[in-house]
């Protein structure tokens, strides 16, 4: 698949990206050889890790939308951290507040949200997401900074356990790679995406006559984002196809209160990807 050209960047981040190849400078941390993801609310990295924003202009002579889906008209976006390094407990609140839709003693006492037609409204964050996220913390770090992926499985099942509910993962890997079509197969049976990121981007599309402007916010950070949707997008331009699969992410990022896009090719290493179920 053909990818941007030249990333117009701003003349200040331009050196900064020159010595920041995604693959040798994304600071990660290792428990038991497994990754710890950290990143916290906002774009600010973590000592170790670095951000930057990046913009295009694609000028097309025709544009098509291939594939697109979601498992909501808003989906959850909550983004309250209650610590440092608790991207997992945020993204984990994501999940539960997604299932409480079916199940309103996953957080007791909020409303998840209204039905719209054949789809649904999720509602905004309030004391009680904001007390599930940090029950959720807890039980995911034991204390510590950031999570391991096993970590945060083992706190988001114990969380829904004692609600009465078990929690179920499937796989969105092929061969150790992400797998677009087994993530895609696994939402259409209305399943979220949890991510686990060594490094990842954040993007909005912005059309206008002619062209569209795609504009990046990347961080070599680790982070966990939810996937509840996706779009595929095929441009023919001046310069040959250019084709695009893009997730719609709640990326639990601080001032996101809008859908985010996250472009499974630029500047991110999908360390794991699972598809996950609360029943």
């Amino acid at each position: 698949m053909l990818h941007f050209g030249a990333i117009a960047l701003s003349a200040v981040m331009a050196a900064a990206i020159g010595v920041m190849p995604l693959d040798k400078q994304h600071e990660t941390q290792a428990v038991n050889d497994e990754i710890v993801y950290y990143e916290d609310t906002g774009m600010y990295g973590d000592g170790g890790s670095t951000s930057y924003t990046a913009t295009e202009n694609i000028y097309y002579t025709s544009k098509t939308l291939t594939a697109t889906y979601s498992l909501a008209f808003r989906f959850p976006l909550l983004t309250y951290s209650p610590a440092l390094g608790a991207c997992g407990a945020v993204a984990g609140g994501n999940v539960v507040a997604f299932y409480d839709r079916y199940d309103e003693n996953l957080i007791p006492n909020h409303v998840s949200g209204t039905p719209i037609g054949n789809t649904y409204s999720y509602s905004v964050g309030d004391q009680y997401t904001n007390a599930a996220i940090t029950q959720l913390y807890e039980y995911m770090t034991g204390g510590g900074y950031g999570m391991t992926e096993d970590q945060f499985k083992n706190g988001l099942t114990r969380y829904c356990n004692e609600k009465g509910r078990s929690v179920s993962f499937t796989s969105c890997m092929s061969n150790g790679s992400f797998d677009y079509s087994k993530m895609k197969t696994n939402m259409q049976t209305n399943q979220p995406i949890i991510f686990f990121l060594s490094g990842y981007n954040v993007m909005k599309i912005n059309s206008s006559n002619g062209y569209d402007a795609l504009s990046y916010r990347v961080s070599t950070a680790t982070h966990v984002m939810i996937g509840f949707g996706y779009s595929s997008y095929t441009y023919e331009t001046s310069g040959g196809v250019k084709s695009y699969d893009l997730v719609s992410v709640s990326s639990g990022l601080e001032n996101s209160l809008t859908n985010d896009l996250f472009d499974i090719r630029y500047q991110t290493q999908i360390d794991d990807a699972l598809a996950v179920n609360i029943y």
